[in-house]
């Protein structure tokens, strides 16, 4: 289930911005963005109107957050570290199958999300047994698979 208000949206990674930037155009949400790496050219390319912020701004004028998630990136692991501080719910997409435990981990820190949304059943399996500490994993459409169909 999709929360009300204004969303925050988090990315940094390629896979990760083509599933959230389809995400937008077809849930047409009030959002702003925070956006690093390879994910703002495909943001910009996809979506007009873009407003981009910082962190602390974006968590701030949002009611809840949506991020991606990267592997060696920091973006998304210090969005949800902060966003959970702040008292924001805090939704990750997974665009793959790999390396889930490591993209919430730095340092031998982890920082999860309320929320794992998954795009099929076998990265549901794979989150589950490997993300215990995530109360809520959910598969949900892959709005870029949807895209490019």
């Amino acid at each position: 289930m999709i929360p009300e208000g204004k969303v925050a949206v988090i990315s940094h990674d390629a896979g990760g911005a083509e599933i959230l930037s389809s995400w937008i155009r077809r849930n047409t949400p009030d959002f702003i963005t925070v956006l690093d790496g390879p994910a703002k050219k495909i943001f910009r390319d996809k979506l007009d109107d873009l407003f981009e912020a910082s962190l602390s701004n974006a968590v701030k004028h949002s009611d809840w957050v949506l991020t991606g998630s990267a592997w060696k990136s920091y973006l998304e692991y210090d969005a949800i570290a902060f966003s959970r501080k702040k008292g924001k719910r805090v939704i990750t997409f997974l665009d793959h199958w790999g390396n889930f435990r490591e993209r919430f981990t730095r340092n031998d820190v982890s920082q999860f999300p309320h929320e794992i949304w998954v795009g099929d059943k076998y990265a549901l399996e794979i989150a589950r047994k490997n993300l215990p500490e995530v109360a809520v994993i959910n598969q949900v459409d892959n709005p870029y698979f949807q895209d490019i169909k």
